[in-house]
C-alpha cells in the first residue's frame, strides 16, 4: 500500500482537472472544505488533443466557470482562449490541483474512502501516494478514452500514424485517401476541414442520417439521402464551420413600459 499524504483528512478528493473538476474545485475552496483536485495530465487535458485551431459551438459565457469572467473579443472562444481561460481559474482561486497524478484505485474504507495515486511527473514516475477522503467527484469525462477501431490484427499491426484518434489538423493528409468515422459535429468539422485542404474524403457512421443537432447544410452529400443544399467544399465566407453566411442582427426596440407617460397630444 502507498504511504498515505498528509492530506488524510480531506473533506472532497476530485479526480480530473477539466472544466468540470475545476469548477467543483472552486466551489469546494469556497466554502471552506479541504480538498485537492487530481489530473492524470495537465490542466484540461482534453483541449490539450482537440484540433489547433477549433473554435468552440459555444459562446464563452456557457463556458465560464467559478464565477471568473470568460472575457474575448469574439463569442465564441478558440481552443487556445479556453487553455488560457481555464488557467487562469485556477490562479485567480489558488485552487489546489495536482497535475500527472493518476488515480489508480478507489476504495471504500467507511466513512471514507481510500485513493491511490501514481505520479507521471518526470522523475517521480511510479512514486505512489495515498489519500483519505469523505467523499470523491469524478470528474473525467469521456474524451480520454475514445472509442478505438477494432482492426483485423489489433492496433500493434498499423502504424500511428495511419490510424488517428485525436484529429487536430488536416495537412498532413494533404493529397490523400481518408475516412472519417462518426457521424456527429466534431467527425463533420473534420471532414469539412480535410476536404476544403485538399484531402480526398469519405465518412463512414452506423446511422442513415447524421446525428441530431449537425446543421442541415454542413454535412458531406450523403450516400443514403439527397446531397446537401451546397457542397462543404464550396461554402460561402460564413461560418467555418457550416460554409453558410450567417444570418443578419435585427435590431428591436423595447416596449414601453407599463404606466410609462408619454409626450404628445392626444388623438
Amino acid at each position: 500500500m502507498p504511504s498515505e499524504s498528509s492530506d488524510h483528512a480531506l473533506d472532497l478528493l476530485v479526480v480530473g482537472a477539466g472544466p468540470c473538476g475545476l469548477a467543483v474545485g472552486a466551489a469546494a475552496r469556497e466554502r471552506g472544505l479541504r480538498y485537492v483536485v487530481l489530473d492524470k495530465g495537465c490542466i484540461a487535458q482534453s483541449l490539450i488533443r482537440y484540433p489547433y485551431y477549433m473554435t468552440f459551438f459555444s459562446t464563452a459565457e456557457r463556458l465560464e466557470i467559478g464565477g471568473v469572467p470568460f472575457a474575448i473579443p469574439d463569442p465564441k472562444p478558440t481552443r487556445r482562449e479556453a487553455l488560457a481561460y481555464y488557467r487562469h481559474v485556477v490562479r485567480h482561486h489558488d485552487l489546489d490541483v495536482r497535475q500527472y497524478e493518476e488515480v489508480v484505485g478507489v476504495e471504500t474504507s467507511a466513512p471514507r474512502f481510500r485513493v491511490r495515486a501514481a505520479c507521471r511527473r518526470p522523475g517521480g514516475r511510479g512514486e505512489a501516494r495515498g489519500y483519505s477522503a469523505r467523499a470523491v467527484v469524478v470528474a473525467t469525462g469521456g474524451f480520454g478514452e475514445p472509442n478505438r477501431l477494432e482492426l483485423p490484427g489489433g492496433p500493434d499491426r498499423y502504424p500511428d500514424d495511419r490510424i488517428v484518434h485525436y484529429y487536430r489538423e488536416p495537412y498532413p493528409f494533404f493529397g490523400q485517401d481518408v475516412i472519417v468515422v462518426g457521424g456527429g459535429n466534431s467527425a463533420v468539422e473534420a471532414a469539412l476541414e480535410l476536404c476544403r485542404n485538399g484531402v480526398r474524403v469519405r465518412m463512414v457512421h452506423f446511422g442513415a442520417v447524421f446525428d441530431r443537432g449537425v446543421s442541415p447544410g454542413s454535412g458531406p452529400t450523403s450516400r443514403t439521402g439527397s446531397p446537401p443544399a451546397r457542397s462543404p467544399c464550396t461554402g460561402g465566407r460564413g461560418s467555418r464551420r457550416s460554409g453558410r453566411t450567417p444570418p443578419r442582427s435585427r435590431t428591436r426596440r423595447p416596449a414601453p413600459r407599463p404606466n410609462t407617460p408619454r409626450t404628445g397630444s392626444s388623438p
